[in-house]
């Protein structure tokens, strides 16, 4: 290898670490970390077994979630892939309770329907911006019972809603 191969490598680099380092600055700057309107430590694990975790096409009320498809997430464990899909409309997020076992995969279909929304939930460290007409698909493991806020920071009003871990039974 010659000596100017040795640079240009170096320096090549030395610009892609500069660019990972951007981008992860960006990132971290454009975090607004809100706090949790619900604290998991309100409700006890024994109020959360009363809460029932929907199958798919198992509709419990208006505003609670229902799963599009619920999977196992790996042969031998308990854990499920739970997908939903959450709309925000006329600055409203629909609907507004999801409910999933600890450990569960949660995936959510986010759509802004006619207007630039946000969706955030602090406690996971998620907040995603869209425009108008667009989907975004965000997904994370719900690793801790409680109940978790959501919320639309961008609508005029405070529009928020839940996340409820449960424990499973079994």
């Amino acid at each position: 290898m010659t000596q100017k191969t040795r640079i240009f490598i170096l320096i090549l680099g030395l610009f892609i670490a500069s660019l990972v380092f951007l981008a992860l600055f960006i990132k971290i700057k454009s975090y607004k970390p809100q706090p949790v309107l619900v604290s998991p430590e309100q409700i006890s694990t024994e109020e959360l077994k009363n809460y029932k975790v929907p199958e798919k096409g198992e509709k419990l009320s208006e505003n609670v979630a229902v799963p599009l498809e619920v999977s196992p997430a790996a042969p031998g464990v308990s854990s499920n892939f739970r997908f939903f899909e959450i709309k925000i409309e006329n600055k409203t997020i629909s609907p507004k309770e999801i409910i999933v076992y600890q450990n569960d995969i949660v995936n959510l279909k986010l759509a802004a329907v006619d207007n630039d929304y946000d969706f955030n939930i602090p406690a996971y460290g998620i907040s995603v911006e869209f425009k108008k007409g667009e989907t975004k698909t965000i997904e994370f493991q719900a690793m801790n019972l409680g109940t978790f806020a959501f919320f639309c920071q961008l609508c005029s009003k405070k529009e928020q809603g839940y996340l409820i871990v449960v424990p499973k039974t079994q």
